[in-house]
């Protein structure tokens, strides 16, 4: 048998061509971006904006001091920390939350006695006028 060299190639056997390309088949979409988060929900426990808070404290702290004073010229210098006007806002904001639960309880109740439906419920001033008595003891 004579030697085989590397570039002698055999004749029954094609020259080995480069395999051919299929065409890419088409990828798959890309995943749909994700939705965009849903807007925050209202705020369900709203505050009372502190500088408001501070500003009430001190028109109070100050008409009652000038009520009081009769023999200083001056008034004195109040101040209020901010974890003072965090507790009162909490304290203000639970006392208004209690005030429209129970006008709400109220009018439903009168509107019932009356005959009407249980549906939406209108509070009027005079409903939270109503309840305040009662409400300021209970506080």
């Amino acid at each position: 048998m004579p030697p085989r060299s590397s570039t002698t190639t055999n004749p029954k056997k094609p020259p080995a061509s480069k395999p051919q390309r299929r065409p890419a088949s088409p990828s798959p979409p890309p995943p749909p971006p994700p939705p965009p988060p849903p807007p925050p929900p209202a705020e369900t426990n709203p505050t009372i904006p502190p500088v408001l808070l501070t500003r009430i404290l001190h028109e109070m702290i100050s008409s009652n001091a000038t009520a009081t004073a009769t023999t200083h010229s001056h008034q004195p210098q109040t101040r209020i920390s901010s974890t003072a006007v965090a507790a009162v806002g909490e304290y203000t904001r639970w006392f208004i939350k209690e005030a429209i639960a129970r006008s709400v309880f109220e009018r439903r109740k009168a509107e019932e006695a009356r005959g009407g439906g249980g549906g939406v419920v209108d509070v009027e001033v005079e409903d939270l006028e109503r309840v305040a008595p009662q409400l300021v003891l209970d506080f």
